[in-house]
């Protein structure tokens, strides 16, 4: 989703439900997503719960002070 309501550096994703088209049983989707991509995937759906904002992978800080440091070379 684009626009004045949607800032680029982060996600707003949602727990769903959907309803499996072969036994049009409702399933819990095992993941969360933007509302726009569910509604491109599944023809039922329903939001189940609270809304998750998170940071855009491309966004965050690339940087890690867990990351190991390459190894010195000998002289």
């Amino acid at each position: 989703m684009s626009g004045p309501l949607r800032s680029p550096d982060f996600s707003i994703l949602y727990p769903f439900n959907f309803r499996d088209p072969l036994t049009r049983k409702w399933v819990r989707a095992p993941y969360k997503a933007e509302r726009d991509m569910i509604a491109i995937r599944y023809a039922e759906w329903e939001i189940v719960g609270p809304a998750e904002i998170r940071a855009d992978l491309i966004a965050a800080d690339s940087g890690s002070e867990f990351r190991k440091s390459p190894p010195k070379r000998a002289l």
